[in-house]
């Protein structure tokens, strides 16, 4: 899937490296394991990685992180929202700028982008332009207008997806391998093109037409 993503696509792509799900503080063959996936993004030809390691005592992990950006050498370095999950945000945004990461994925480090605009503003005056703040987590076409329009942010998280059935003729209506209706395996999870475009209107500021 990452070749023929690559392949595939013409915009700049950065792969997802994480081992697992659950928190951030992985064991020494979980981080070779991220270092291995690392060097395929590279081999891919992947533009960037997106990433993030804690200490278990909720700061950056400084050291495993130099490591990630050696290893990312000449591709964008993405510290996603790990980083809300960070003891100290503000000290959090100035380690990753020591780092020399591109961007940071974060709600404000709440469950939300609506709930932590406060902070997401605080952290995008306080990074003055030496890293890019990325709203993410909930981002949705009203509020990615208002944010676009006060001009703190330039990039953002938007995952623009919507459930679409899938095509089997036989369907198993007493057994799901999921609690969640997302995940039923008789339905797709793909972006949306209307989202999409949509998004990108208010971005470029472009009249919706028709």
């Amino acid at each position: 899937m990452i070749y023929t993503s690559r392949d595939k696509v013409r915009i700049p792509i950065s792969l997802m490296v994480r081992p697992r799900g659950g928190d951030f503080l992985y064991s020494d063959a979980e981080f070779d394991t991220m270092l291995l996936d690392i060097e395929i993004a590279r081999k891919a030809g992947m533009d960037g990685i997106v990433t993030g390691i804690l200490n278990s005592d909720g700061s950056i992990d400084i050291d495993r992180m130099k490591s990630i950006m050696i290893a990312a050498a000449g591709m964008e370095v993405t510290f996603h929202r790990a980083f809300d999950m960070s003891a100290n945000l503000p000290e959090s945004l100035e380690t990753l700028i020591e780092l020399g990461i591109s961007r940071v994925l974060t709600s404000g480090g709440t469950r939300n982008v609506t709930d932590g605009m406060v902070i997401l503003e605080s952290l995008a005056r306080q990074s003055a332009g030496r890293i890019s703040v990325m709203p993410g987590g909930g981002v949705n076409l009203v509020n990615l207008e208002s944010m676009s329009s006060s001009g703190m942010f330039q990039e953002f998280h938007l995952s623009a997806r919507h459930i679409v059935p899938g095509k089997m003729k036989f369907v198993k209506n007493n057994l799901s391998m999921s609690n969640n209706v997302e995940d039923s395996e008789y339905n797709l999870i793909l972006p949306d093109p209307s989202i999409i475009m949509a998004a990108k209107r208010i971005l470029n500021k472009q009249p919706e037409s028709g």
